[in-house]
């Protein structure tokens, strides 16, 4: 979405543009036309220098945050769910290499999570 909105504006700074050069271009020269040729000389000298400079200061932030190696994980703790219940069971390494799993909660608010080796 970023990107389609800078585009539109874009089209739309560049119809503007070259609709003031053809009120430009479609006059006598006056002193209103040869300011109004300096200030869109102006305009497209300062959007230039403003792109160029924006681009540097980009690729500057690049260099500067580009990471030899990704960062390590968080710890992953299982001592309570998503709703604060307390959990019980074993570790988060042998339930994550578990073939079967069975969750229990008991009268406690307690889940306690059990390793199934066979299947029923």
């Amino acid at each position: 979405m970023r990107q389609t909105m800078h585009i539109l504006v874009s089209i739309l700074l560049w119809i503007v543009f070259g609709y003031y050069w053809y009120l430009v271009t479609h006059q006598s020269l006056s002193s209103g036309v040869v300011l109004a040729i300096k200030v869109l000389s102006l305009l497209v000298v300062l959007g230039i220098i403003t792109t160029v400079l924006w681009i540097r200061h980009n690729e500057r932030l690049a260099r500067r945050d580009q990471r030899r190696s990704p960062r390590p994980s968080p710890p992953e703790i299982l001592d309570h769910d998503h709703i604060g219940r307390r959990i019980a069971g074993p570790g988060l390494a042998a339930l994550k290499h578990a073939r079967v799993t069975e969750i229990d909660i008991d009268d406690q608010d307690v889940k306690s999570y059990d390793i199934q080796d066979e299947v029923d």
